[in-house]
């Protein structure tokens, strides 16, 4: 079975803007995957190739040489932007109003979810527990002698 690749042809006219306001190396690589990955949206693949690749020069601890001085490029210089564009502007909003709220949010989702495996975890305990409480049961019973001499139990 042969697998269709993507090409700029099947891009959305404002795919098509996306793609050509990028830095040409961002955009090849965008493309590359977009060509490779069908079950993608080009929403996706350039949030992973923009957050992989800022996390990889982070976080790599990259350095570079700035007038006889060693330094770690901060997020702007990542962020293809000349000055004046609105990075600082972009970044209060999204600390200010988005990661609040995405906070919030995942904070309420992992107790949820924390409760849900708490609850199985003491479901399945719980059965186990009655599982071996029926065995044990089972057992005593079939060793317990006849009704008319239940005085004794034979282990």
């Amino acid at each position: 079975m042969e697998t269709k690749l993507r090409g700029v042809e099947t891009l959305s006219p404002q795919e098509k803007t996306v793609i050509e306001k990028m830095p040409s190396t961002i955009s090849a690589i965008v493309m590359e995957f977009y060509k490779k990955m069908p079950n993608l949206s080009l929403g996706a693949i350039i949030n992973f190739v923009l957050f992989h690749t800022t996390h990889a020069t982070l976080s790599k601890k990259i350095k570079y040489s700035k007038a006889g001085e060693l330094v770690v490029p901060n997020y702007f210089a990542r962020v293809f932007a000349k000055s004046g564009a609105g990075k600082d502007y972009i970044t209060k909003d999204i600390e200010r109003f988005i990661l609040p709220d995405f906070k919030n949010w995942f904070l309420q989702q992992a107790e949820q979810e924390y409760k849900i495996q708490v609850a199985l975890y003491n479901a399945q305990k719980k059965q186990e527990e009655e599982n071996e409480k029926e065995s044990a049961e089972e057992i005593l019973a079939e060793r317990r002698l006849p009704d008319d001499k239940r005085t004794i139990q034979a282990f």
